[in-house]
Parts: structure tokens; C-alpha cells; sequence
């Protein structure tokens, strides 16, 4: 089948087609005479396993590596696809505690009760006042008790 057909049943286009080839994701395909690229219903397969993969959170060279290896890994040899998968687990892992971090502070923010009187909202001073170093320590300024009430809604320690 012609790239256009491919794209076509993929849901991709023929660019995104002609890139994963480039990338190395997708198989080249033999040629026509007419040099037209002549896809076979596994290259549909391998659009397939893309698609799934890049749903998990792969990179296409994530995805490229480990689609090199998959026949070891058929063939009992795997250790090469279980380390590459555990190094995505703990990615996907880290992703989720900064995600769980951003929830908390989005949460505190939501239920801070500043009004048109407030003279300087505590987070916006916490969001330009924080910096972040190797030990994820974080500066809180104002009034004495205020840092440690935002530390607290926002589930850090303040840096004493």
C-alpha cells in the first residue's frame, strides 16, 4: 500500500510517516519502479505498536531501542527491555510525585483566602521569592508564621 493509504488507516499523515522512517521508528519500505513506497499491513502493525508505546510516555527513541531488542526479548533475553522498562518506571514515577507537588500547591492556592486588602498575596510572594538547588531547598519570606502556614499548605519544609 501507498503512504497515503498507510496515513490514511493510521490516523496519521504521510509526513509524520516519511519522520518515523527518518527517526528509524518505522521500517523503510521497499520501492516501486516508479519510486512510490510500497508499506506492507506490518508496517500498519508497527504504526500500531508506536502509537501504543507513545501512550505509555516512550520517546521514539525509547521506542526505537526497545523495538531493536523486542526479539531478544521474545527469545527469553530480555534483561536489555526490563532495565530500559524499569528506567521508564522510575521517569513515570517521578512525574507522578511532581505531579502529586503541583496538585498540592494548586490546592493550597484554591483555598487561599487573600482579598483586595491583602497587602501581598503569600503565594505570589512564595512563587517569586522560591528557588530550588540540589537539595530542593526552598526560601519562604514575610510575616513570622506566614512561612510556615504556606510550607504547610503546600507540603515543603521552609529553609530555617
Amino acid at each position: 500500500m501507498r503512504i497515503g493509504e498507510l496515513a490514511r488507516l493510521s490516523g496519521k499523515r504521510p509526513a509524520t510517516l516519511r519522520y518515523y522512517e527518518g527517526r528509524g521508528v518505522l521500517s523503510r519500505p521497499e520501492r516501486t519502479d516508479s519510486g512510490y513506497r510500497s508499506y506492507t499491513p506490518e508496517s500498519a502493525a508497527q504504526l500500531r505498536l508506536i502509537r501504543w508505546a507513545k501512550g505509555l510516555g516512550l520517546t521514539l527513541r525509547e521506542i526505537r531501542e526497545i523495538a531493536g531488542t523486542i526479539g531478544h526479548h521474545a527469545a527469553g533475553r530480555g534483561d536489555r527491555v526490563r532495565s530500559q522498562v524499569r528506567a521508564k518506571i522510575a521517569e513515570v514515577d517521578a512525574k507522578m510525585n511532581q505531579l502529586a507537588l503541583n496538585r498540592s500547591q494548586l490546592d493550597a492556592l484554591a483555598e487561599c483566602h487573600c482579598r483586595n486588602g491583602c497587602p501581598v498575596c503569600p503565594f505570589v510572594e512564595f512563587a517569586l521569592e522560591w528557588k530550588q538547588d540540589d537539595t530542593v531547598s526552598v526560601r519562604l519570606t514575610g510575616q513570622p508564621g506566614v512561612k510556615q502556614l504556606i510550607a504547610a499548605e503546600m507540603g515543603i519544609s521552609p529553609d530555617r
